[in-house]
């Protein structure tokens, strides 16, 4: 596990075989100045060269920088869809933020296009099925916590 900053190219083609995000718990996201911050209290999985999970890794952050973003204009980027009961509709980006504050966002698979240098995070925040589309992202950073201290 390393500190890293990485294009998105490369972290969809290097980085994304060394770390998984099933099963882990994001439990905040914060909009930065160029993009958006996840926060991974419990880590995320270690993987092997066959993508079999190692061992979660400490309490880390994964920043990431998306061309052009304004956080005024979230939505151009950010895309949250909720399903209920197997009804589609649109999450506001705030109240995702919330919710995860409140209960996590349990992923339970994870996605990467090289076409919209985006990602797309699948899982469920308390009893509601979420989709979590990000796009135009410019590069990745990754940053490990010491273990005690808290993500």
């Amino acid at each position: 596990m390393k500190n890293e900053t990485v294009g998105i190219e490369e972290f969809m083609t290097e980085t994304i075989r060394e770390y998984a995000f099933h099963d882990t718990d994001l439990r905040r996201v914060e909009i930065v100045r160029d993009g958006v911050r996840l926060v991974f209290p419990e880590g995320i999985y270690q993987t092997d060269e066959h993508g079999k999970e190692l061992f979660l890794t400490p309490p880390c952050e994964i920043v990431l920088r998306i061309r052009g973003f304004d956080p005024a204009n979230v939505w151009e980027h950010v895309s949250v869809l909720k399903k209920v009961r197997k009804k589609v509709s649109d999450l506001a980006f705030s109240s995702f933020v919330d919710r995860v504050e409140k209960d996590a966002f349990r992923i339970y698979m994870q996605y990467c296009s090289f076409f919209s240098s985006g990602l797309l995070f699948k899982g469920e925040v308390g009893k509601i099925g979420v989709e979590w589309e990000i796009t135009e992202i410019e590069n990745v950073s990754l940053h490990f916590f010491d273990e005690s201290k808290k993500a």
